[in-house]
């Protein structure tokens, strides 16, 4: 099960790096500032899966664990360059000889400056279903990214 969630990482970081894709298609990547345990920051990614749909990743490391989330988002335009997004998706961690693994959903607020810098907050509810349980409400953030 680790091999597996290590190739999902892998694989959604090297859409992420190929830039002339990347560019293509109109992907961000900057960093979440919140609510990841005790380091606080992640690298924070978005890769578009057509006009509305996207797909919303976070990658984090600590000194003895890895983190990932991956969150599939519907996007709706509120005014000009202010966007509405909710989602689902999972959370999993690695390290120390410990799995964990949960299930979420995503709701944020995002506004896309004329610049190509976006930025947004959300919120992502989680219900621990591997090593953890029980529904986690407190995870939020503040997204700052780079559009390619």
């Amino acid at each position: 099960m680790k091999k597996i969630i290590l190739v999902m990482i892998a694989t959604v970081g090297l859409a992420f790096f190929n830039l002339s894709e990347a560019k293509a298609q109109g992907a961000e990547l900057g960093v979440r500032i919140g609510n990841w345990g005790t380091a606080g920051v992640a690298i924070d990614g978005v890769l578009p899966l057509g006009r509305s749909n996207r797909l919303h990743a976070d990658l984090v490391l600590f000194d003895s664990a890895i983190g990932a989330s991956g969150y599939f988002d519907w996007k709706f335009k509120i005014a000009d360059n202010f966007t509405f997004y909710p989602g689902i998706g999972a959370e999993a961690w690695i390290g120390s000889g410990v799995f964990a693994l949960s299930v979420g959903a995503e709701i944020g607020f995002e506004y896309a400056f004329d610049f190509p810098v976006t930025v947004g907050i959300d919120w992502r509810p989680n219900i621990g279903i591997i090593k953890t349980s029980g529904f986690v409400g407190s995870s939020a953030g503040l997204n700052i990214r780079y559009r390619f």
